[in-house]
């Protein structure tokens, strides 16, 4: 009876061991969603239109490059089109389009959206070595 006893507690105390591990790593090992998406409130805090859940997904539907306008810029040279809710800006020696994501916000640093931007200048390397020195700058920015 003792024997029977004990192994009973044997049995308790390996299964407290195990319950105890479990919640011990299992915040550790669970994947975590990404941070970068805002919150659903801050989404309609800041009036916007799109639903966000905890997943990464476009904000907006995708239109027909048949129906995009057509951008021209007689300082370049060269004529783009782009989606109609992404407008150029023309500056200098430059044309750059942007589209804000749902949590950017006026007055900072553009952090949430995408950008395309084209530039004239000199460049007597080859286009893969421009392509090469510019992917390298990227990979070196600060994360």
């Amino acid at each position: 009876m003792q024997e029977k006893t004990r192994n009973v507690l044997i049995v308790i105390v390996l299964i407290g061991i195990g319950i105890s591990a479990y919640l011990t790593l299992a915040p550790i090992l669970t994947p975590k969603k990404s941070a970068i998406v805002p919150s659903q409130k801050e989404v309609l805090e800041n009036n916007t239109d799109a639903v966000i859940e905890n997943s990464l997904s476009p904000t907006t539907s995708i239109e027909s490059a048949e129906v995009w306008p057509v951008f021209v810029s007689q300082v370049l040279n060269f004529s783009i089109k782009h989606p109609s809710d992404m407008e150029p800006m023309e500056e200098n020696n430059m044309v750059a389009f942007s589209k804000w994501g749902p949590s950017q916000k006026e007055g900072t640093g553009f952090y949430d959206g995408i950008g395309l931007s084209f530039e004239t200048g000199n460049y007597s390397g080859s286009f893969s070595a421009l392509v090469n020195e510019k992917l390298q700058e990227i990979k070196d920015w600060p994360t």
